[in-house]
C-alpha cells in the first residue's frame, strides 16, 4: 500500500467502506479458487444480514440484493481491482484483492 497515492488510497478506502462491498469482498475470500456466483453471495449476505436460514430466504428478496449488488457494489469493487467477475458470472479475487481485505480492518464503514 506505500506505492498508492494518498489521493487514490483515500478512494480505495471509500470503495471498502460500504458494508456490503465489505462482505463481498468477505464472500470472495472464503469461496473456492473459481469463485462464487452472485446468486449465492447474495443469499449469503441476506442470510447474515436478516439472520434467517438459507431455508428460510425469500427468493424475490434475494433476487433484488443480487440486482443491487451488480448494478451498485460490484463495479467499484471491479474498478478497485478487488475482484474480477468471469466470463460464467463468478465473482473471484483480483489482482488488489489482498489490499481489499487489508483496508477492511483499517476503514471505517458508512
Amino acid at each position: 500500500m506505500r506505492n498508492v497515492a494518498a489521493p487514490e488510497m483515500r478512494q480505495l478506502c471509500e470503495v471498502v467502506s460500504h458494508p456490503r462491498r465489505r462482505a463481498l469482498l468477505l464472500v470472495v475470500a472464503i469461496a473456492p479458487d473459481h469463485g462464487v456466483r452472485l446468486q449465492t453471495a447474495a443469499e449469503l449476505i441476506w442470510t447474515l444480514e436478516i439472520g434467517v436460514t438459507p431455508h428460510g430466504i425469500e427468493q424475490h428478496s434475494v433476487q433484488t440484493l443480487e440486482h443491487t449488488l451488480e448494478q451498485t457494489r460490484l463495479p467499484a469493487l471491479a474498478t478497485a481491482a478487488f475482484i474480477t467477475v468471469t466470463d460464467t458470472g463468478h465473482i473471484q479475487a483480483g489482482s488488489r484483492f489482498e489490499m481489499g481485505l487489508r483496508l477492511l480492518v483499517t476503514t471505517r464503514t458508512e
